[in-house]
C-alpha cells in the first residue's frame, strides 16, 4: 500500500482534549461516519501525496532554512465549519483565527513544495482542524453558533512544521516522521 505524505501543525493534546470535549458534548445529535482520532488532529499546510524517500529527505532538508526564517507563534482556535452541503457536511471542522505568521509559513512551505515540482491544491488557504467525516444523519446537519464554548479562547503553541505520514489501516493513522523547526 502506498504511503501518503503531508506537512501540518500539530496539534497539542491540551487543545484536542478541548475540541473532544466540544465534539462529546455534541455527539448526541451529530451523526458523522467518521470522527478524527485527537492525536491525528493538525492543521494541513501542504498535501504531497505518495513521495519516494530520497525526495522526501531532499524537500525535508530544503525546508530548514524557510522553516528557520518564521518565528514561533500562538494560533487561536476560532469558528466551527463545514465543507459540503449545509444540510449533509461531508467534513466538520474548527478554525484557527488569522494569523499572519501562520500565513508567512504556508507560503514558505508552499513555495519551497513548488519547488520541487510537487502538484499542489491551488485553492485558497482555509487553515482549519479536520474533526469529522461525512454526515450521516436521517436529519439535516445543524451547527448553531452557540455550540463551541469548550473551543473559546483556546490556544496553542506552534514551533514547528511536522512531516507526517499516512498509515490508513492504522489508528491513530498520522504518524510524525520529521519536525522542522521554526525560527525561536
Amino acid at each position: 500500500m502506498q504511503k501518503h505524505y503531508f506537512l501540518a501543525l500539530d496539534v497539542p493534546i491540551e487543545t484536542a482534549k478541548s475540541i473532544t470535549k466540544w465534539i462529546s458534548a455534541n455527539q448526541d445529535r451529530w451523526h458523522f461516519s467518521r470522527y478524527v482520532h485527537p492525536f491525528d488532529y493538525h492543521v494541513t499546510l501542504v498535501f504531497l501525496g505518495n513521495v519516494d524517500a530520497k525526495r522526501l529527505a531532499l524537500l525535508s532538508e530544503s525546508l530548514l532554512e524557510p522553516c528557520r526564517k518564521i518565528p514561533s507563534f500562538s494560533l487561536e482556535l476560532s469558528e466551527a465549519g463545514i465543507f459540503g452541503k449545509r444540510e449533509h457536511p461531508r467534513i466538520l471542522w474548527v478554525g484557527v483565527k488569522e494569523n499572519e505568521l501562520l500565513y508567512q509559513l504556508r507560503n514558505e512551505v508552499y513555495n519551497t513544495c513548488k519547488a520541487f515540482d510537487f502538484s499542489l491544491d491551488e485553492r485558497p488557504f482555509r487553515p482549519h482542524i479536520t474533526v469529522a467525516r461525512k454526515w450521516e444523519g436521517q436529519l439535516s446537519f445543524s451547527l448553531e453558533e452557540k455550540s463551541a464554548p469548550y473551543l473559546l479562547n483556546e490556544h496553542f503553541h506552534v514551533g514547528s512544521v511536522t512531516l507526517f505520514q499516512t498509515n490508513i489501516d492504522q489508528m491513530p493513522k498520522y504518524e510524525a516522521i520529521k519536525q522542522i523547526p521554526l525560527g525561536g
